[in-house]
């Protein structure tokens, strides 16, 4: 699998977790469980771990995805 299409994937899954884990939970029930903020929180450092990896040719492509 090209690199782009594994870090996107990457990115899909992390995104979907993170759906999963919220999925019924309100603005206080997310506030007042340390333990879904860290799946959380760690699913987003996912993502952003995932995006340093993508090519300046896809980058050069998209220019406005920031």
């Amino acid at each position: 699998m090209p690199r782009d299409a594994a870090t996107a994937l990457d990115v899909v899954l992390a995104c979907e977790k993170i759906l999963r884990f919220c999925d019924g939970v309100d603005d206080a029930g997310f506030a007042g469980d340390e333990k879904l903020q860290s799946a959380v929180y760690y699913q987003v450092a996912v993502i952003g771990e995932a995006v340093t990896r993508l090519t300046p040719e896809l980058k050069q492509r998209h220019p406005d995805i920031p």
